[in-house]
């Protein structure tokens, strides 16, 4: 019964990494998980860096937080200040 657990294991990892270009990986002991080596070189993410996790229709979604030299310079677009929606910039965030 062992052999077959392993084969289908190895089956849905070679599906996962190679046909999905996705990574599967435990959870440690402290809840914890690695961000593998690929993703955080896509990202930008070094360690020390700040992520946003959230989860969205049963999938736990975590997002690198932009770095940003002065906050209130972000929300201002053409010299004024960007009036935002922040219900719905919030829901558009999610459905990406």
């Amino acid at each position: 019964m062992e052999n077959r657990e392993t084969e289908n294991f190895l089956f849905l990892y070679t599906l996962l990494t190679v046909v999905m270009n996705l990574a599967v990986y435990r959870v440690l002991g402290r809840h914890q998980f690695v961000i593998p080596k690929e993703a955080r070189e896509k990202l930008g993410v070094k360690a020390g860096d700040l992520v946003v996790s959230y989860v969205e229709r049963g999938r736990l979604i975590t997002v690198p937080v932009k770095k940003v030299s002065n906050p209130l310079e972000a929300l201002i677009v053409s010299g004024k200040p960007a009036r935002i929606d922040a219900v719905k910039a919030v829901h558009e965030a999610r459905e990406r």
